[in-house]
């Protein structure tokens, strides 16, 4: 690796080395949002992520995405014990949006020697 390339892993944004993450594909979301009454009803697909954390002192989330008609929802769960525990979903306008809120939260909450577990970088 020259300097130029050294410099450039380091100075390189979080947000564009992510270039996918590595959901599971279902017809269904996760168990966790299942009895949620904001779960869109014809919704047909779902991307889950399970991001259980490595250690006690980091979140645990969990995501479970749809599209219906022109609309992506993302349902998130977040849980830390003894700390929190508590589920919520956002509406996005587009999927790239609704991406950079699940890559955001997993920077922000979950430990990061554990994030190349579900985001998939550059090489």
């Amino acid at each position: 690796m020259n300097l130029t390339d050294i410099d450039s892993f380091f100075d390189k944004s979080d947000s564009k080395d992510v270039i996918g993450i590595n959901f599971d594909k279902s017809i269904q979301p996760l168990d966790d949002f299942k009895y949620n009454d904001e779960l869109p009803e014809n919704a047909d697909v779902w991307l889950n992520l399970e991001a259980i954390s490595s250690s006690y002192d980091y979140t645990d989330l969990k995501f479970s995405m749809t599209r219906v008609k022109d609309k992506y929802y993302v349902f998130v769960d977040e849980y830390q014990k003894y700390s929190k525990n508590y589920n919520y979903f956002n509406t996005y306008n587009n999927s790239q949006d609704a991406i950079d809120f699940i890559i955001n939260t997993l920077k922000s909450q979950a430990r990061y020697e554990d994030l190349n577990k579900w985001l998939i970088y550059k090489a």
